[in-house]
């Protein structure tokens, strides 16, 4: 059986506070007037390293590894859930939230969306299916294609080439002419759920058949197997 705790805490620190069970390692390193907590599951790794004025909550259940890395004055949330690896690493100044699942771009890209649904004041359906649709489009990240020039003007994750379908939802330039909005995590998601609205029922569909609705797809079953993670990114983000 291996267990390892390690507590560091500087002069005028909130906290650190590393929680381990059998065979798993929790860091928690924090400088003055901050705050670090780690707990880590079976068979897990849970670390965070915090700079003054800072928090960082890296939470490991088993099999994952959770790390929080964070600057001054920011903030850090990088939940991990079984057998996944979580990251935030955050420069000074700012808040990252690491969702279950994801990476650090994908994060990103989902808190965005998320944060474009929780301000249209809409509900855990609408977030299923904002995050479950653009993990099967674009793996949550956001595509410039060269058939559309404008969109390689604007900051991107990757580069496509599926006719002229551009950023997270791949919306379709002919019809989403606004190339800017399409190239932004948070506005393409409020043209999503504005086509979303748009659909009687919505809010009692089928999430799966939902976002096929939304983008008129021929395989609309391939969004039900996103639909799992999905429901973890919304969880942890409060939905």
């Amino acid at each position: 059986m291996q267990l390892t705790f390690a507590f560091f805490a500087g002069l005028s620190s909130t906290g650190a506070l590393a929680l381990v069970v059998p065979n798993s390692t929790a860091l928690a390193l924090a400088m003055s007037n901050s705050t670090a907590l780690t707990p880590a599951g079976p068979n897990s790794t849970a670390l965070a390293l915090v700079m003054p004025n800072s928090t960082a909550v890296a939470p490991a259940e088993s099999n994952s590894t959770a790390l929080a890395l964070v600057m001054l004055n920011s903030t850090a949330v990088a939940p991990a859930v079984p057998s996944s690896t979580v990251m935030a690493l955050v420069m000074p100044n700012s808040t990252t939230l690491g969702f279950p699942g994801l990476n650090h771009v994908q994060s990103r890209n989902a808190k965005a969306a998320i944060d474009q649904v929780r301000a249209e004041a809409l509900n855990r359906q609408a977030c299923l299916a904002v995050i479950s649709t653009a993990l099967q489009e674009s793996e949550l990240q956001i595509y410039a294609n060269p058939v559309v020039p404008a969109s390689m003007n604007y900051p991107h994750d990757k580069v496509g080439g599926d006719q002229d379908s551009i950023g997270m939802f791949q919306q379709r330039a002919e019809f989403y002419s606004d190339v800017a909005t399409d190239m932004s995590a948070a506005g393409s998601t409020r043209l999503f759920l504005a086509d979303m609205k748009g659909i009687a029922g919505w809010q009692t569909m089928e999430v799966s058949a939902l976002c096929q609705a939304v983008q008129k797809a021929q395989a609309g079953n391939l969004y039900g197997q996103r639909i799992p993670l999905a429901e973890q990114v919304c969880s942890a983000a409060g939905f």
